[in-house]
């Protein structure tokens, strides 16, 4: 769609200034060459103008439309990468809070076994050794 827009632009410019160089010019053309047997050529040359006109249009309108597509596009990617993202992280979060948890636990546990050794290492904790006392 570039490509013809910028040929299109090039070709329009090319008539703009062959127009410019007719009519600043006109007296001495149409007295040179004579060219008035060439004036009933002018609506035609006007009607060129205008379909070139008419492309142009066309052209800047079809890559404009073209190009808020694909920005549509990857407006709806980047959303959803940002969905993506925003799960991994929560998922992240839990398994460091499940973690968290875990290890609290763990050391918990490690505390009350740690508790109950020192208990039975104790003297007069109420759990003597039955082969002392014969």
């Amino acid at each position: 769609m570039k490509k013809l827009r910028t040929t299109l632009i090039v070709v329009s410019i090319i008539y703009i200034v062959l127009t410019i160089f007719f009519l600043l010019n006109d007296e001495t053309l149409f007295n040179t060459f004579n060219l008035i047997k060439l004036i009933d050529y002018l609506q035609l040359w006007i009607l060129v103008s205008l379909v070139l006109l008419a492309g142009l249009m066309l052209a800047g309108s079809l890559y404009v439309s073209s190009l808020h597509r694909q920005n549509k596009k990857l407006e709806g990617d980047y959303n959803a990468v940002k969905a993506r993202l925003y799960d991994i992280e929560e998922e992240r979060k839990l398994e460091i809070e499940n973690r968290r948890r875990e290890e609290e636990e763990t050391e918990q546990k490690l505390e009350a076994f740690n508790k109950s050794l020192r208990s039975k290492d104790q003297p007069g904790s109420g759990k003597e050794d039955s082969s002392s006392q014969l």
